[in-house]
């Protein structure tokens, strides 16, 4: 197994974490709640998470760079970097909604950036949002599905997984299932999982061509309020198929993994989705048509 010590690296902290904010939930921890912007938050959980999660990887994989949300970064250039979520979805968890997940994706160095293919940026748009991921590919995904005590997990060539969670980190996994992405072949059996703009408010438009694009035919729509574990739950079959704007790799790149080890493909929506976050993901011939629905609408 080539990514061996990462992936166990990864699950243990994506462990630990789960098993912190677990914790914090179910002591009713007062939340200080800090405003990155409009809309997006920050509270001392998300921190605390971050920083257990980067010393148990930097512990165990001192070479592999790191990209975290909550600001965490560390030897960027480095061919391997991690792209950790140490808590995808604070709104629910800050409000109490179940829907919320610890995200730990490796990115491995393919190309050098200025061979990048297909990220030449469309006429007019804004410069790169995460150029430093430019020329990566995601080889390694652990999501934590915090309140539905689930461990996704996929590594390059070796198919993606689902196990039981249990409540103590230092016992075992329960038994793995392997993922297979849905197989609806057309939007009109689709089932899709998707996010609204909450922090760039500016899309809101955008976002509404993307609905009238996808929302008549689809056999329907969710909207979650975590990428990471609507990536999971795509992987899984749940869903067929997910579409969204603006994500950051570190909302993406376990998740990207756990799609392509599951069966399925991601595209960008004009560009490379690790670096401007727009993507479509699924069965290939379900990314095929959601790729021309949205055509001419980004």
């Amino acid at each position: 197994m080539p990514h061996s010590a990462p992936l166990s690296a990864a699950l243990r902290a994506a462990r630990a974490a789960a098993a912190m904010l677990r914790k914090a939930l179910a002591d009713h921890e007062p939340l200080r709640v800090d405003h990155k912007g409009r809309h997006d938050y920050v509270t001392q959980v998300d921190r605390r998470s971050e920083e257990l999660i980067v010393s148990l990887l930097r512990a165990d994989c001192p070479e592999i760079g790191l990209l975290g949300e909550e600001g965490a970064g560390l030897d960027l250039e480095a061919d391997r970097i991690w792209a950790v979520d140490p808590l995808d979805g604070t709104s629910n968890f800050i409000h109490g909604y179940p829907a919320f997940a610890v995200s730990i994706g490796l990115l491995e160095r393919v190309v050098e950036p200025e061979e990048t293919p297909g990220t030449a940026q469309r006429t007019g748009s804004s410069p790169a949002r995460f150029p430093q991921v430019r020329g990566r590919q995601p080889v390694l995904g652990v999501i934590a599905d915090v309140c539905q005590r689930r461990l996704y997990h996929a590594w390059q060539g070796g198919g993606a997984w689902v196990a039981d969670l249990p409540d103590d980190p230092a016992l075992p996994l329960g038994l793995a299932t392997r993922l297979r992405v849905g197989q609806a072949p057309v939007l009109e059996e689709a089932f899709l999982a998707t996010g609204f703009p909450i922090r760039h408010k500016d899309l809101a438009r955008l976002y509404l061509g993307v609905f009238d694009a996808l929302m008549p035919p689809s056999a329907g729509i969710r909207r979650g309020g975590s990428a990471a574990l609507d990536l999971a739950y795509t992987a899984a079959g749940v869903f067929d198929g997910f579409v969204e704007l603006q994500l950051a790799p570190w909302d993406t790149a376990a998740g990207l993994c756990l799609i392509t080890e599951a069966g399925g493909c991601y595209a960008g929506l004009g560009g490379d989705p690790l670096v401007d976050g727009h993507l479509a993901a699924g069965n290939p011939a379900l990314v095929a048509e959601l790729l021309g629905r949205l055509t001419g609408r980004l």
